[in-house]
């Protein structure tokens, strides 16, 4: 049976959020989306570089601490680029909403949980968010996934390690095995998505014997296994009658900085400073953008 919010007004979210630096950016973040019966979740980079966000957080939390939470610093995740450490800062989150490791805490209360960068910033007013958000069943999942699931040579699976705050490659990984005879197809997924209270709790649990806690020990030794897992993840569970294959987010990469002219290129992008050694890295959204967000879904 399909049930919906009554009033939208009555939608209680959780944000789950992931940040590293520029504590201000957060709490501007938290500030704009910030309505009652709101919680946010925050996860800070476990590197000492973020010591500084962290503590900056954490005085912030400790004057809104009805609707702001801090992953705690035991918990908290070295996260690499391309490393398994991005999901599990996102598991940390989940795991924090629930109280699963404190059983002295109460889970919190939402109906919905939405992950998001601290670098996010809503294109829409908190109202339309409701609306949007209301307009889909409670048991909804909003998760953007490429449904051709990945097929690639067995000789390309490698196993890697994340040690010394590096990704690693050690040797040949194979297919993942779920049940014997059966493979898993991976799917290539965005991180950012909005879960339902189930799915979301489906996640943190990670139950031994369900898909989730087998992917997770599989995706532990995957490269940008964030790009995969929520995906894969949804799509072989229990819930993936319940996917909407979209995550209401705006992204913005049809501009790069390597094919703009040299003068007009970002220097902070470019390898030394170099304007002539520019990576493939999206161009900075500027106002002549603007037009392009509003006519966005």
């Amino acid at each position: 049976e399909t049930h919906y919010i009554d009033d939208p007004m009555n939608l209680r979210l959780c944000y789950g959020i992931m940040t590293h630096d520029n504590p201000a950016s957060t709490i501007r973040l938290i500030e704009t989306l910030y309505e009652p019966g709101y919680v946010f979740v925050i996860h800070v980079d476990g590197k000492e570089q973020s010591d500084e966000t962290y503590n900056e957080l954490v005085n912030y939390a400790s004057q809104h601490s009805d609707y702001v939470h801090i992953v705690p610093n035991e918990k908290r995740v070295r996260v690499i680029w391309g490393g398994f450490s991005m999901v599990n800062a996102t598991l940390q989150i989940l795991r924090h909403a629930f109280a699963l490791d404190d059983p002295k805490r109460s889970p919190l209360s939402f109906h919905k949980f939405v992950h998001m960068a601290s670098t996010s910033y809503p294109v829409v007013s908190n109202t339309e968010i409701r609306r949007k958000l209301s307009s889909y069943p409670l048991d909804a999942n909003m998760l953007n996934v490429i449904m051709k699931p990945i097929d690639p040579h067995n000789s390309l699976w490698s196993y890697f390690v994340e040690c010394d705050d590096a990704v690693h490659r050690i040797y040949r990984l194979g297919p993942l095995v779920e049940k014997k005879g059966k493979g898993i197809d991976i799917y290539t997924a965005s991180q950012w998505f909005i879960a339902s209270r189930e799915f979301a709790k489906y996640i943190a649990e990670a139950v031994p014997g369900t898909i989730a806690h087998s992917l997770i020990e599989y995706m532990k030794h995957v490269v940008v296994a964030d790009e995969s897992f929520f995906g894969t993840l949804l799509r072989h569970s229990p819930f993936c009658r319940k996917h909407h294959n979209s995550n209401f987010l705006h992204l913005h990469f049809d501009r790069w900085e390597n094919e703009e002219e040299n003068a007009k290129r970002d220097e902070r992008k470019c390898i030394f400073r170099d304007r002539e050694r520019c990576g493939r890295s999206p161009t900075t959204l500027t106002m002549d953008y603007i037009h392009d967000m509003e006519l966005s879904d």
